[in-house]
């Protein structure tokens, strides 16, 4: 059970929770990949997953496939229900005294761990529509310009969050080496990563110039 109104106690390093929940997720996704040819597209989608689990012709198989989106629904649940507890608890935590002095510390780049959960909500929607809704592909194409335009917002949080970051440090070198003991700072490394990934993924798939 999760705690409510932690406000000054909170961090945003918790939503690292939400991020590992997700990447689970889009982890057991990976499994269908290897695991059933689908030579019409460059991603396993229902059309492929269906005839599997329906078929009958290899229980072995269809017993995977369906742990595997058993597996998908839970880790994707659990992601967004962690998501919706940290944007609470954010919202709040905004509100308090620790949250200026957050921002002035070495721990501001906890920040970073915000775009870095909302860029892998877009990658976990992505495969629940992949793998939950029939013919999706076929409409696929229009789905990229949405999926470049979340990835592009998200990508701008995080420069702002990154520019307020090291605006103080090179204006006001507030910078302490002597608490800077952690590997958290890597949080930005893996966010940016994260957003480029993304809006490199539809870019990759679209069979349109203008997306590409």
């Amino acid at each position: 059970m999760l705690v409510n109104n932690l406000r000054e106690r909170y961090s945003p390093m918790y939503f690292l929770a939400a991020l590992g929940a997700g990447g689970l997720a889009v982890s057991f996704f990976i499994y269908p990949m290897f695991l059933l040819p689908h030579p019409d597209t460059p991603m396993v989608t229902f059309n492929h997953l269906w005839p599997v689990l329906t078929a009958g012709g290899n229980p072995l198989m269809s017993m995977l496939i369906g742990l595997d989106l058993l597996a998908i629904i839970a880790f994707a649940m659990l992601h967004f229900w962690l998501l919706a507890w940290n944007l609470r608890e954010f919202k709040l935590f905004r509100q308090t005294t620790a949250y200026q002095k957050l921002l002035n510390s070495n721990a501001e780049i906890s920040l970073m761990a915000v775009p870095l959960t909302l860029a892998m909500t877009i990658n976990v929607a992505f495969v629940l529509g992949a793998v939950f809704v029939p013919n999706l592909w076929s409409v696929v194409e229009w789905m990229y310009p949405g999926a470049i335009a979340a990835f592009l917002a998200v990508g701008i949080y995080a420069l702002r969050v990154l520019g307020q970051y090291f605006t103080r440090l090179f204006v006001h070198a507030q910078f302490d080496f002597a608490e800077n003991n952690s590997l958290a700072p890597m949080v930005s490394i893996f966010a940016l990563a994260m957003i480029a990934v993304g809006l490199a993924a539809p870019g990759a798939m679209s069979h349109h110039r203008e997306i590409n």
